[in-house]
């Protein structure tokens, strides 16, 4: 086990390919796409070969889909050339030959960069992590945005020092305006990921893909809270039984659409948390949050515990609801688990309900809890003052209320 140490420190290249033609069909076209999703389609206008690649590199370059911008098209005799973008990001061409149409695609420049994850020059001593290292970010502002999958098999630990300021992943949008079609997240095997924050760090700076297939460790040191949706830390596809134990900071799990993860166990204290629908939630301990703004979106088995902060809850969890401190404001159209407890100084808020809930057993309230449900959103619910009485609880209550003592 060896600490690897990025520096980000290779000359930057364009990448180059080539689309040969070796015949031209005009009665069939040859098709041109980038990205995986945007095409140019051409009908040679002749059998000459020629002719046909210039046609092709002209309908490229006049393109206005910003996958094909960002290249440049030229022809030479038979040949197409395209050339990347200047910091040598990489790009992706494919071609379909209709008819007797025949192109040979080939890279006749590899891409070079400082940010590309895969390449040995952008290691200290030229060492590639491999499995049980620890790839290290510190020092350093140079970002990690290309070849994220590089070394999606490895089992090695992700460790960012907080002197390290750079980005690590890409955003799902391209600046240049298209989804982003290479990978966004740096991708490990490895059952360790360890984030030490600052007040100086982004929203979306540091964006991670468990291929790990099991449980892994994410604990996120330091840092600062930040508005809902503007994470500076973003995990997904953790897998059964991962821990995951913050201390300050942003953390998104799992945020977008298709994306998913297991947590196990979540423990965060002053943080703010956004845990997306696709994340089974506590599937082996509780989940305690202190001192936090989250919301969630995922459901959750075993107990959520809430002690201080705000929490919004737009999921759907089937383990105990606990209040001791904060307020958790009920906006799923799920019902809350069966007889929640809200504790002295603890909210439950169930005015943005989206429909009448069912609430199941008996509220327990504490003294000095506060059960607002000013609108009527709870429906029809036993609740208990437990050791104290109903003047040492808040009730927020609607209008015309029947209250059943027993």
């Amino acid at each position: 086990m060896a600490d690897i140490f990025w520096v980000g420190r290779q000359r930057r290249r364009a990448m180059t390919r080539t689309l040969t033609v070796t015949t031209a069909d005009t009665g069939d076209t040859i098709t041109v796409t980038t990205g995986g999703t945007k095409s140019v389609v051409v009908t040679p206008s002749t059998t000459n070969t020629t002719t046909t690649a210039a046609e092709i590199a002209a309908a490229c370059e006049a393109s206005e889909e910003p996958e094909f911008e960002e290249i440049t098209w030229t022809s030479a005799t038979n040949v197409v050339t395209a050339v990347g973008p200047e910091d040598g990001a990489p790009i992706t061409i494919s071609k379909t030959d209709g008819g007797t149409n025949a192109t040979v695609l080939a890279t006749t420049v590899a891409a070079l960069s400082p940010n590309d994850l895969g390449d040995a020059a952008n290691y200290a001593g030229a060492a590639l992590p491999a499995n049980l290292d620890r790839l290290v970010f510190q020092d350093g502002s140079v970002p990690v945005l290309y070849n994220l999958a590089a070394f999606t098999g490895v089992t090695y630990t992700v460790l960012r020092r907080d002197t390290y300021i750079g980005a690590i992943g890409l955003d799902d949008v391209n600046p240049n305006g298209y989804p982003e079609y290479r990978p966004t997240h740096l991708e490990t095997a490895g059952a360790t990921i360890e984030i030490e924050g600052t007040d100086r760090d982004a929203p979306g700076q540091f964006r991670f893909k468990s291929t790990a297939g099991g449980a892994v460790t994410v604990t996120i040191r330091g840092g600062v809270p930040a508005p809902i949706g503007e994470e500076v830390v973003e995990v997904y596809a953790t897998g059964a039984a991962s821990v995951y134990q913050i201390a300050g900071g942003a953390l998104a799990i799992a945020p977008n659409v298709g994306q998913t993860a297991t947590v196990g166990t979540l423990t965060a204290t002053d943080a703010s948390l956004r845990i997306g629908s696709g994340v089974t939630l506590g599937s082996v301990a509780g989940t305690l949050l202190q001192d936090v703004t989250a919301l969630i979106l995922s459901s959750w088995s075993n107990g959520l515990t809430l002690d201080g902060g705000e929490v919004t809850v737009g999921g759907a969890g089937t383990g105990a609801l606990t209040i001791d401190g904060g307020r958790l404001v009920w906006r799923s159209t799920a019902n809350p688990a069966n007889s929640p407890t809200v504790a002295s100084g603890g909210t439950l808020d169930l005015t943005q309900a989206p429909k009448v809930l069912t609430i199941g057993g008996t509220v327990s309230l504490y003294a000095g809890a506060t059960l607002d449900d000013r609108n009527g959103r709870g429906g029809n619910y036993a609740a208990q003052c437990v050791r104290c009485t109903p003047q040492e609880v808040n009730w927020l209550l609607p209008n015309n209320k029947t209250l059943t003592l027993s």
